[in-house]
Parts: structure tokens; sequence; C-alpha cells
């Protein structure tokens, strides 16, 4: 069994997770992911593949696995045969760990960090927005990435950023932008081309201090523009990752007093930039110079 470091903690798998640092402590691991059975099981009114309740969430995806996540301590992976083994890492680092996340009340988007002007800048987004290759390209001006794709906050009177997976997915013509063969990158699942593309920069093992968070937008000129609470709160629920498990795990509640005492503390905003890969450079000197304001 090997040991690993993500989002603070030190993680013990029977599952080779490459994408990891490996743990540095001698203090036993808090989190363990181990191979076993996971009951079937009636999913939640809304006919997604999923269940959860106040200790348990519970997800499939076929041809892959099934996973029974518990009290924030445990993973179980139920892997079907035969299954990609990138693939069902895909599913145990993301939707699985992220889940894990919301069981130890950390608040959780679905975003990208970087740590840039001597703090984290989150970018939020959904899948297809192009926060993973803003955060490439920021890194590429020597900027520290933090996290991609999952982004764990962890809230408190001083919101800090909890270093993630040193990884980006991103799509060939992103990869090409930054100078980079895609085909030396493995990719995600067997039927997409999208990379995975995994850094070994790693800024620090230690929390963040969040600086600023930018809902990434569309349109035909480059703007900042800071957003007032209300609405920055609705990009906030709006981003988080795997909102759809809060209801039925009873989080709720707990999740929105999060939302709204972030956005209390951290200064959000709206990025506006052209849909264009020939235009991220001027985006992210825009960025850098504003992180410095």
């Amino acid at each position: 069994m090997d040991t690993y470091h993500v989002f603070g903690f030190d993680v013990e798998s029977d599952i080779s997770l490459p994408e990891l640092p490996p743990a540095q402590s001698t203090v036993r691991p808090v989190v363990s992911i181990r191979l076993g059975q996971v009951e079937k099981f009636q999913a939640n009114v809304d006919g997604t593949q999923h269940y959860a309740s106040h200790d348990q969430i519970l997800f499939s995806y076929d041809g892959v696995a099934r996973f029974r996540v518990t009290n924030g301590r445990e993973i179980v992976v139920d892997a079907q045969s035969p299954a990609d083994a990138m693939l069902l890492r895909v599913c145990l680092l993301g939707p699985a760990l992220g889940a894990l996340l919301h069981q130890r009340g950390v608040l959780v988007l679905h975003a990208s960090a970087v740590y840039v002007g001597g703090a984290a800048s989150v970018f939020l987004g959904g899948s297809g927005w192009g926060k993973s290759t803003l955060a490439a390209f920021l890194r590429a001006r020597g900027n520290g990435l933090l996290s991609d794709d999952v982004v764990a906050v962890e809230a408190s009177e001083d919101p800090r950023i909890l270093p993630g997976i040193p990884q980006m997915k991103l799509w060939p013509p992103s990869v090409e932008a930054l100078g980079i063969d895609p085909a030396t990158l493995p990719r995600l699942h067997p039927g997409l081309e999208k990379r995975a593309y995994k850094v070994d920069d790693r800024l620090q093992i230690g929390p963040v201090g969040l600086g600023r968070v930018y809902v990434l937008d569309t349109g035909d000129r480059l703007a900042v523009e800071r957003l007032g609470r209300a609405e920055a709160f609705s990009e906030l629920v709006r981003h988080t990752y795997l909102l759809k498990y809060l209801a039925s795990s009873g989080t709720s509640v707990a999740h929105f007093r999060q939302c709204a005492e972030l956005v209390k503390m951290v200064p959000i905003y709206r990025i506006v930039r052209p849909p264009v890969l020939a235009q991220l450079g001027e985006v992210a000197e825009l960025l850098e110079g504003h992180s410095h304001q």
C-alpha cells in the first residue's frame, strides 16, 4: 500500500496514484483508499447515478467502478473488469476525492487555482470554459499551479487554498499552444482527445492564502469587473463541485453559509476575454497586473 499527500492530508491507497506526490510524513494517513465491494444502490430521486446520506456518498460510472465515500475518511473502489486504469483514476481523483472533501467540511469548487502575486487566484468555470488552459498559461509564465478542476478552500477567517493534484486536463490545441506535442501526453479517456499534463513544480504542500476569485466569461473585449455580493454568492454556488450531492447529504445549509462568508472576505470578479488561444498571453498579463493592485 502506497502513501500520498493531497489537499492537506496523507492518503494510503491500494491503487497506485502516480498523479499524486508521495507523503513526506511518518504520521499515519488520515484517509484510506481501498479496493472492495460496494453494494448496488437506489439512485436518488433526481435520477443521477449517486446516492448520498449524512455519512456516505455512493456513485457509479458504467464500465469503470462503483465508489463508496464514508465520513471523509475512506473511499472504497469496486472496480469493474476490465476497466481502463487512467479512467478509473480520473473518477477516483475527481468525483470520489471531491465527495470526500465535502464530507470533511471543505468548500469544493469546480475551478483552477494558481499562485499569482503572492497569493492564490482561483478561476471558476464549467467544463470547456478554459480554466485549465488559463492556469497552464499562467504557470508557463512562472506562476505556480496549486490545483486544477477540483479546488479545495479551507473556509475560515483567513481563507486558504489546499494544494491539490499537480496535473492539468487539456485539449490538444491548448497543449500545442504551450509548445508541447499532444502525442507525448496520455489521454484521460480512451475515447477522448483530452490529455493529462502533469507538472512537477508544486509550490508547497501547505495551504496558500486566497487572494482573489475570477469567474470566466467570454466577449469581444478584455476586462475585469468586480461582482456584488449577491452575484458573487450565486457564482460560488453555481460552480460548486458536485453540487448535486449536497441536498441529499444534508450539507447544503453549511455549504451556503461558507459561500456567504467567503464573499465577505475575498474579492470576486468576472473576467471577460475573447475565446481565442492567441490572446491568452494578454489575459495572463492582465491577471498578473490585477493581482498586484
